[in-house]
């Protein structure tokens, strides 16, 4: 696949979140080994001009935790995120343990220059390495995977285009977001108005448009031959209407 990883879909996105305590009661009499990490900030950006990053990693865990950074450029192909392997940015360090309550930093460091026209997006993966296994417990993985964004030159926002279709045979609608501008913009709680009433299509964490990339979303086809669109931006309320295509 060249190299690019599709992983991401709006529900993983919804999966993860800044503090994960991988800790679960998975049936009578079956106990599971307890760990935590935490990070902060949970989204990383280079403003212009700015080159270094700090991300502090904590361990409130009684028991020594290994964590694995990793980093990706992020994009965007045939609605999912698809992530590659980059050394635009550096970081330091990639692995490491966190003592019982310790705390580590990893520094970033932008090492090309901002991008000319659009923002660029990466992802941080923050993994905790399970440890050795114990008698009678089960180990739990976690996985943090943040944002990070790199400001083009000249600043700018989202603009968003939209086009939606009938999916023939499927009973699914679909609806597409392209970003023309030079901004991303992240959804919250995307929907459709019918009779009044919103209909969800993507509950909670409905994913990010990146700048000069497209997402699609599909959902249950009403009648209509058109929708209006309804959504929480990081910059303001969305509204839109989309005609829907025939099948």
């Amino acid at each position: 696949m060249n190299g690019r990883v599709p992983v991401a879909t709006a529900s993983f996105v919804r999966r993860w979140a800044a503090t994960f305590v991988a800790a679960a009661a998975l049936g009578a009499g079956q106990g599971a080994a307890a760990a935590a990490i935490s990070v902060a900030p949970v989204l990383i950006e280079f403003d212009a001009g700015r080159r270094t990053a700090v991300l502090e990693v904590a361990g409130p865990s009684a028991e020594p935790v290994t964590v694995q950074v990793r980093l990706f450029r992020w994009s965007q192909s045939g609605g999912e995120d698809v992530y590659e392997p980059t050394d635009d940015i550096g970081f330091s360090p990639p692995m490491f343990q966190l003592p019982p309550g310790g705390r580590q930093v990893v520094r970033l460091l932008l090492r090309a220059g901002p991008p000319a026209e659009r923002e660029a997006a990466y992802r941080v993966f923050v993994d905790e390495i399970p440890g050795a296994d114990r008698p009678g417990a089960v180990q739990m993985q976690i996985r943090m995977i943040l944002p990070l964004f790199v400001a083009p030159r000249e600043p700018g926002g989202a603009v968003l285009q939209w086009r939606g279709a009938h999916e023939p045979g499927s009973g699914l609608a679909t609806v597409t977001a392209r970003n023309t501008g030079s901004r991303r913009v992240r959804l919250q709680d995307l929907a459709y108005l019918e009779d009044g009433r919103a209909h969800p299509i993507a509950p909670g964490l409905s994913g990010y448009v990146l700048a000069g990339e497209g997402r699609s979303w599909s959902f249950p086809a009403p009648a209509a031959e058109a929708v209006e669109l309804t959504a929480a931006t990081d910059t303001g309320a969305l509204r839109a209407a989309v005609s829907l295509s025939p099948p």
